[in-house]
């Protein structure tokens, strides 16, 4: 019975100790929310009177501005992208297809280059390899070539115009080219295409110039090389000539710029400078988006020595408008090339001297049509003396070479499927020497000179041993 009891008063005890601890827990609970309630009103007070909310909204607007402003960078990207994609997607050109967009091309080797639209990959085995010299056609529409026929193929190469592919890798473009904010002490170029422009990232430049394979003219390929652009003077590419009779500098001659061209950009030696660097910056960024660019598989032809926008040609046996040309008439009429061809994939230009250079290191060591080695640095791939051509100059491709030359010397000027680079007429660049000479390149057909040789002549004055080049470098 007592133990009841006692039992009892313990179940009593332990029941009000449970109620005490609920009202302290309750107690501590209401404490504990005005509290709260008491650090909201202040955290509003402050915000408002700070004004916090403000400054939220300004580093929300900040955010939202960036946010544009990677989203703009992500849709230049992506375009950048579908361009590449469209570019150089899939393998869907084989030897003789005709490209109806710009597209890439895988040889049998898995060497890649890029076709502009409309121009037609050679059937033949012997030029659709990159590295033996790719060469393109431009074939109309609906016109076609039996690749397996021999003289269907001679005749296409006396109709249609040829090009051959220039490989340059990202590594290389570094070799062809620099920028104008570099020094002799201030480190190498480091050429890419950074929001649209070609620029170095290294010195922060968008002014790109040629990295030339020589300081001196001569048989000095790769002796030195012109590592600093310096304007108005030596070797340097892009740039006017400023003398005032020979060059630039005379009204007279920028006007045979201008009437092929148009007077914007080319009736000042100024806006002629400034046309000449814009056009020198999309080469640079067409070369390193694409990796590599096309050279005239034969030397440029149906030039006239006119102010008049003839459509120049690039084909094998013809001698027709090839020397004797003013070089400000030479340079106006390659560049309309493509636009007289109705192109919108490529656009045309003279030859520039650095791409001269990116071709002698294309074709060095590689074999002439006897099995030998062509040489670049030394004549002998084709005969030079002026008593032994009847005619001069011989057709293009050494077409007439044979009838035309009584030396003993044969026709080997040809590599990686490019005629012409050490004989006939030379090749007349967009590089400048001092203030009144414009560059050649390669030996005549009375020059006994290398195909790297460089040589130079008054801008302003024509020669029947002077001829060019066409470049075309894929649209931008």
């Amino acid at each position: 019975m007592k133990e009841r009891v006692k039992e009892n008063e313990d179940v009593s005890k332990c029941k009000t100790h449970l109620k005490k601890r609920r009202g302290i827990t309750l107690i501590a609970l209401i404490i504990t929310i005005i509290v709260l309630l008491i650090l909201v009103a202040i955290t509003i007070d402050v915000a408002v009177d700070g004004k916090l909310f403000d400054t939220a909204k300004d580093a929300v607007d900040k955010t939202n501005n960036k946010v544009g402003q990677q989203q703009n960078r992500v849709d230049e990207l992506m375009g950048e992208l579908d361009n590449a994609l469209n570019t150089s997607g899939g393998n869907s050109l084989s030897p003789g297809d005709k490209a109806d967009t710009t597209t890439k091309y895988e040889d049998s080797n898995g060497d890649i280059a890029v076709i502009p639209a409309g121009f037609t990959v050679s059937g033949l085995a012997e030029e659709n390899k990159i590295d033996d010299g790719l060469v393109i056609y431009l074939i109309p529409d609906g016109e076609t070539v039996d690749w397996a026929n021999g003289a269907e193929v001679a005749t296409a190469q006396t109709t249609y115009d040829q090009f051959v592919w220039i490989p340059i890798s990202h590594e290389q473009i570094n070799n062809m080219y620099i920028c104008q904010a570099k020094t002799g002490e201030n480190g190498n170029c480091n050429i890419e295409v950074v929001n649209g422009e070609a620029k170095c990232t290294v010195h922060n430049s968008s002014q790109m110039a040629g990295r030339l394979y020589a300081t001196d003219s001569g048989e000095s390929f790769e002796k030195a090389y012109t590592e600093v652009y310096t304007p108005n003077t030596g070797r340097r590419e892009p740039d006017v000539l400023t003398h005032s009779t020979y060059a630039d500098g005379n009204s007279t001659l920028l006007t045979q710029l201008s009437s092929i061209l148009g007077t914007e950009g080319y009736d000042t030696t100024a806006n002629f400078k400034q046309s000449l660097q814009e056009e020198y910056n999309e080469v640079v960024k067409s070369v390193y988006e694409n990796q590599g660019f096309y050279v005239g598989r034969y030397e440029t032809s149906n030039m006239v020595n006119s102010n008049t926008n003839s459509t120049v040609r690039t084909v094998a046996g013809t001698k027709t408008g090839m020397g004797t040309i003013i070089w400000h008439r030479m340079y106006a009429q390659q560049k309309k090339y493509a636009e007289n061809k109705g192109l919108t994939s490529v656009k045309s230009t003279m030859m520039q001297g650095s791409a001269y250079d990116q071709v002698m290191k294309f074709v060095e060591n590689g074999t002439r049509p006897d099995g030998r080695t062509y040489t670049i640095k030394t004549v002998g791939n084709v005969g030079h003396e002026l008593s032994l051509i009847t005619t001069k100059p011989y057709q293009t491709g050494g077409r007439d070479y044979s009838t035309n030359y009584t030396g003993t010397t044969l026709y080997n000027d040809k590599v990686k499927n490019i005629y012409d680079l050490e004989g006939n007429v030379d090749t007349r660049t967009t590089e400048a020497s001092d203030d009144e000479y414009r560059v050649d390149r390669g030996g005549t057909y009375s020059d006994s000179e290398s195909a790297s040789y460089r040589g130079g002549r008054w801008a302003g004055a024509g020669d029947s041993t002077s001829g060019s080049r066409l470049q075309l470098y894929i649209g931008l």
